[in-house]
């Protein structure tokens, strides 16, 4: 992918990387930016996020944190900026130093996508292990799921009919 201005792409768009910035205290937000691609490489994405640090802090915004999908390219572009997933919960450094201010700017994955892509794997793999060895099966909810449905009970669950399939 070519960061020049005005190149001719060889490869037509498939997405759109967005910096969209969100007032903390007020209710607004304001795109900066976007960018069609292909494909990114998790250099160039980072590159794209410290100038967008730089250019809300030249505007006197200040970023307290970066909200993204957990994509891989994502994660693995905040660990260029300086972030480590690996090890425990209290091990992980989830923030990276402002280029311009040097303040932390913290990283939050999107909660909702984050949910979606952990239904995703359960149904996709019929059952997940935790540390301490215990099992989520997806077949208990889709038995939850009917037996809601037998007693007349409607909790909000938004299973489609893609998902209420058992593989």
């Amino acid at each position: 992918m070519s960061l020049i201005p005005n190149s001719i792409p060889t490869q037509l768009a498939s997405e759109a990387l967005v910096f969209l910035l969100v007032g903390r205290r007020a209710h607004w937000k304001s795109p900066i930016g976007y960018i069609l691609i292909d494909k990114i490489t998790t250099k160039d994405q980072a590159n794209l996020v410290l100038k967008a640090l730089e250019l809300a802090a030249k505007a006197n915004l200040k970023v307290w944190s970066l909200t993204a999908d957990g994509t891989a390219v994502n994660l693995k572009t905040f660990e260029t900026l300086g972030c480590d997933f690996s090890g425990t919960y209290t091990e992980m450094k989830t923030s990276f130093s402002h280029p311009t201010t040097s303040e932390n700017v913290y990283i939050i994955c999107d909660p909702c996508h984050m949910l979606k892509l952990a239904r995703n794997a359960l149904t996709d793999l019929g059952s997940l292990v935790d540390c301490e060895g215990r099992s989520v099966r997806w077949k208990d909810i889709i038995d939850l799921q009917n037996l809601q449905e037998k007693a007349g009970l409607n909790l909000g669950n938004k299973l489609s009919s893609n998902h209420l399939k058992f593989q």
